[in-house]
């Protein structure tokens, strides 16, 4: 399965639909996972995001809307079991998004359906929105990303972040130290007692 769905879901995970396929009311404008039936499968965001929209439509499913303002894209959550969110809340990657579900007058068993949109005018009307193949895109590569690779920071780590409201200056010391500490879970909780302060790297 390729990166960009490991960003979503983190249990075993298969397409069911394909970006593209034909269905009987035109092509299928996102992309569906399957997760073998299996109950209280997590979706994540792949991003950091801002919501835009949150409802139920016509056939009785639930969908969210989300912004990246850096990426230029709105995505769509669709058919998830709940959805505590505002509209206006900032959201970050890795942050959870709800349960995978079956939401809707149309049973097509338990998946995830997203869809990745150009922002633009139209990205928020679901029949003439600008939509793109989420398995094609290839995101930008950031300093969370270089972090990861560096560090070893898995996605659970910088949701476990998140919550302390970390920001990019602690990322970027890290990302410049040119020792060989390989920062753990224990590392980070120790960098929290000092509420990020500059003087712990000179500690490790």
């Amino acid at each position: 399965m390729s990166k960009n769905s490991d960003r979503l879901i983190r249990k075993e995970h298969y397409i069911t639909s394909p970006f593209g396929a034909f269905r009987t009311n035109g092509t299928h404008n996102g992309v569906d996972y399957g997760v073998n039936m299996l109950d209280n499968v997590m979706c994540y965001f792949p991003c950091d995001m801002e919501i835009l929209r949150i409802g139920i439509d016509r056939y009785g499913g639930t969908f969210m809307y989300a912004l990246s303002r850096k990426l230029s894209k709105v995505v769509l959550f669709y058919h998830n079991q709940t959805f505590d969110f505002k509209v206006g809340e900032q959201v970050r990657r890795g942050q959870e998004v709800g349960l995978v579900g079956n939401r809707g007058k149309q049973p097509m068993g338990i998946h995830q359906h997203f869809s990745l949109i150009r922002y633009n005018s139209r990205s928020l009307k679901y029949y003439s929105a600008d939509y793109l193949d989420y398995e094609r895109y290839v995101f930008p590569i950031t300093d969370y990303d270089r972090v990861q690779a560096k560090y070893g920071f898995n996605d659970e780590t910088m949701a476990y972040l998140n919550k302390y409201l970390y920001n990019e200056e602690l990322f970027i010391i890290m990302l410049k130290d040119s020792g060989y500490q390989r920062y753990s879970l224990l590392t980070v909780e120790y960098i929290l007692d000092y509420e990020y302060g500059v003087d712990v790297f000179d500690k490790l």
